[in-house]
């Protein structure tokens, strides 16, 4: 997360907070002031929940292709979550969403035997899961060593990488996802463009007003 993109995580935050109370969030980034958690800290305090300042050096991580201009290396970041927090369930969020509902019910979603994750499908690209929203098996993901095998294939001379971290984590995760309705990450944006172009399938998915999460994928954030 730059510091040039805090408007966009503040609106996310603020969206999770209201509607989930006794949460703690961390927001991976670079170089937001500490002073800036310690203020948000003070109002989340009478709540109990607790945003902690993830520092990270994109340095540490092995980081491949990124395919557009509003997609920047900070995307490969989720990869690594399991290394960075220490939690048997994390929920990962970009910072371009609004919750609508209380997290903990998709915290605690049960997941089948042997599940590592569980995401969305893509509403542009439907073969592929969307990583803007995944919940992660902290065992499993362990057990089937995902970072490991994600990083195998970003070194992976001359592979083509269609859609940045999101072509890596289904290229190395497909028999560990377990698919989730959109009502966790309605991606707001292509409707239009389905409609256009006479795409049922996804222009039906989008519903957007049952949805507990909205996921704004193009340039137009909130």
């Amino acid at each position: 997360m730059q510091i040039t993109a805090i408007d966009k995580a503040e609106t996310t935050l603020k969206s999770i907070f209201k509607h989930t109370l006794e949460v703690e969030v961390y927001l991976a980034n670079m170089d937001i002031p500490q002073e800036w958690f310690v203020a948000v800290n003070e109002k989340l305090a009478p709540v109990g929940s607790k945003l902690h300042d993830l520092k990270i050096d994109l340095n540490d991580f092995e980081i491949g292709q990124v395919n557009f201009e509003h997609i920047n290396d900070y995307s490969y970041v989720r990869i690594y979550l399991p290394r960075l927090i220490e939690a048997d369930r994390i929920l990962y969020l970009d910072s371009d969403i609004i919750v609508r509902g209380d997290l903990n019910p998709f915290l605690e979603l049960e997941l089948a035997k042997g599940k590592a994750l569980a995401m969305v499908k893509d509403i542009q690209f439907m073969g592929a899961y969307n990583s803007g929203v995944m919940l992660i098996d902290y065992d499993n993901w362990q057990r089937y060593k995902l970072e490991e095998v994600c990083i195998s294939i970003i070194n992976k001379k001359d592979l083509k990488i269609t859609n940045g971290d999101q072509t890596i984590i289904n290229m190395a995760c497909q028999e560990y996802i377990q698919e989730l309705p959109f009502y966790y990450n309605s991606q707001v944006g292509y409707n239009m463009l389905a409609s256009y172009n006479n795409w049922s399938e996804r222009f039906n998915s989008f519903t957007p007003q049952e949805a507990l999460i909205y996921h704004y994928l193009t340039f137009d954030k909130p």
